[in-house]
């Protein structure tokens, strides 16, 4: 097993993801991020920062997606090619069941 010293992040990314390693030494690392992205490590993003952002890269929310009905979810399985043949082929079993017994309780 790894004990942490062994295996960091650090370590992880280097590899499994090289192209991170070099793309981490072309900014400067991570003094290099923090500069290009104007902020500080400790402190983070200003008020006035955050409102930039927000008007250059839009809000940080997932899109709403359309919630199907119940209804839709039916009507979609029953457009399933399987389950027509299905329904067609129990509707004949039913329709031939009560054609040659007569007795409407034998086709149960």
């Amino acid at each position: 097993m790894f004990s942490r010293s062994q295996h960091t992040n650090a370590s992880t990314s280097r590899s499994y993801f090289p192209q991170l390693t070099v793309y981490r030494e072309e900014i400067g690392g991570l003094s290099g991020l923090m500069s290009g992205l104007k902020t500080d490590k400790d402190s983070g993003l200003t008020s006035d920062q955050v409102k930039i952002n927000r008007s250059v890269y839009g809000e940080n929310v997932l899109p709403q997606q359309e919630v199907k009905t119940f209804l839709d979810h039916l009507l979609e399985a029953l457009a399933d090619l399987t389950l027509i043949i299905l329904i067609v082929a129990a509707s004949i079993t039913i329709i031939f069941g009560l054609a040659v017994t007569g007795n409407q309780s034998d086709w149960i």
